[in-house]
């Protein structure tokens, strides 16, 4: 009795399920379910992947290109929407949704700029470093610090790395003893043509779906963020 219960409660889930399907595809699609078998012949390996074989769990509800996870009441410039392929966004993203967008974005572009570089024995961040001994060899360590903008304490980290690699070497100052000169080895000039071809690779993959003129666009509304954000970063310096 209970088996049979449990199997009629869920037979309207099912169809349920199997409406949601046939609406999200557009009607007619090789993706509306019937039986245990898809329209165009194939096995219920086309079932989405949230629905068992026989279409009977139904966990979550069949994922579209982009959902909105906000109110259908918010006016467009606070709603956010959910890539496909990428986690649900939690709702506080729509508290700043530019700061996600880019939280979002900077995550996905470090991930894939560390499987580039990794090929050649780098870490991203590295290569910024490198860029800079590349156009000035022979550079004092504080003076990398100050062109990267980042805590001494990082840029230490990665000097001992490179070094330990054998891209770079460090030595006294002939004029200060307390300073440290920054210094290439042919094995770090030699990654330069290597890294440029590293970069060219993922700039198209950060442009895949832009045009050249989106780029640009994306390019100057970047360049906007990051002046915005050093003079809010100026003035809380000025006023802490």
């Amino acid at each position: 009795m209970k088996e049979r219960l449990l199997g009629s409660a869920s037979r309207p889930a099912v169809g349920a399920a199997r409406a949601v399907v046939r609406r999200r595809s557009g009607g007619g699609s090789g993706r509306e379910l019937s039986g245990r078998r898809c329209r165009d012949g194939r096995a219920p390996a086309c079932l989405p992947a949230h629905l068992g074989q026989d279409g009977a769990s139904l966990h979550r509800t069949v994922p579209e290109k982009a959902i909105d996870v906000t109110s259908a009441d918010q006016s467009p410039r606070r709603r956010h929407t959910q890539i496909e392929g990428v986690g649900v966004p939690p709702s506080g993203a729509a508290w700043g949704r530019v700061s996600h967008a880019l939280f979002r974005a900077g995550r996905l572009h470090r991930v894939a700029a560390g499987a580039l570089l990794r090929r050649v024995g780098l870490y991203p961040g590295q290569e910024l470093l490198l860029m800079l001994l590349w156009d000035e060899d022979h550079r004092a360590q504080a003076d990398l610090i100050r062109a990267l903008d980042v805590d001494a304490s990082t840029v230490t980290k990665m000097l001992q790395r490179l070094e330990q690699a054998g891209f770079v070497t460090r030595c006294p100052s002939p004029t200060d003893r307390r300073a440290a000169v920054v210094s290439l080895t042919d094995s770090g000039r030699a990654l330069r043509e290597e890294v440029a071809d590293l970069w060219r690779e993922l700039e198209e993959a950060v442009t895949a779906l832009l045009d050249e003129g989106e780029a640009d666009v994306v390019t100057g509304l970047l360049d906007r963020i990051e002046e915005g954000l050093q003079q809010r970063l100026s003035g809380m310096r000025g006023t802490g």
